[in-house]
């Protein structure tokens, strides 16, 4: 009987290798940015896992590493606080399923519907999102056009693009801002952005709230947040 032993410990180890790799394939590593703060929610909560969950204070100032977060269905999902002994309810979802290094974009929701947060999901991987480039996220309902030198980019509404460059690192280039309104564009902004290689910088377009009026909330990428 006693070969039957090694051959038991065996099988157990093996039955115990799909849950584990099963639990690991339902987390990633999250970053959250909230350029204007829905009324109420400063902070939320991350799942962590089947039933356990982290609060995450939000910023506008900074990106915030959540760390990892369980992934249901796909799809990431912030959550508010617990009252009354109810489950935590969801403020945020966004689908994460094609996204190696996912990071969340806030803004308060436009049409005060059950969810309290607008989402936009971008890929922080360095693949996608290289040292010195800027990712454009354009949060507002109509499109947004960049112009540096001879290079214009539009990007339509809930649309990102990468912008890369054109001057040497050290350097700085005019960029202009504009923001489509009826069949006309309207000037935004016009001011000097740094060509830096040893940083990523998040630019965010959106309709400010309160004053209705076009804002650019941008931030930088630092440590080890999609690495």
């Amino acid at each position: 009987m006693k070969p039957l032993i090694p051959i038991v410990s065996m099988l157990a180890v093996f039955s115990c290798a799909p849950t584990l790799s099963a639990e690991n394939a339902n987390k990633r590593h999250l970053s959250i940015f909230c350029p204007v703060y829905a009324e109420g929610l400063k902070s939320v909560f991350v799942k962590t896992g089947e039933d356990s969950y982290r609060s995450i204070a939000l910023s506008t100032a900074n990106v915030i590493d959540a760390g990892e977060v369980f992934v249901e269905a796909g799809s990431i999902s912030l959550h508010g606080p617990a009252v009354g002994g109810k489950p935590h309810p969801d403020v945020a979802t966004a689908d994460a399923a094609a996204t190696r290094h996912p990071l969340l974009v806030l803004i308060p929701a436009r049409n005060h519907g059950e969810l309290a947060y607008e989402s936009k999901l971008v890929e922080g991987d360095l693949g996608s999102f290289p040292l010195g480039s800027y990712q454009l996220v354009n949060l507002a309902p109509h499109a947004v056009r960049v112009t540096s030198g001879k290079k214009v980019i539009e990007i339509e509404a809930n649309a990102e693009t990468l912008f890369k460059p054109s001057v040497p690192a050290g350097e700085v280039m005019t960029v202009t801002v504009d923001h489509q309104t009826g069949g006309d564009w309207k000037l935004v902004s016009s001011a000097q952005w740094a060509s830096r290689a040893d940083r990523r910088t998040l630019v965010c377009f959106l309709l400010d709230p309160v004053s209705k009026r076009m804002v650019i909330k941008s931030v930088p990428l630092r440590g080890n947040t999609a690495e």
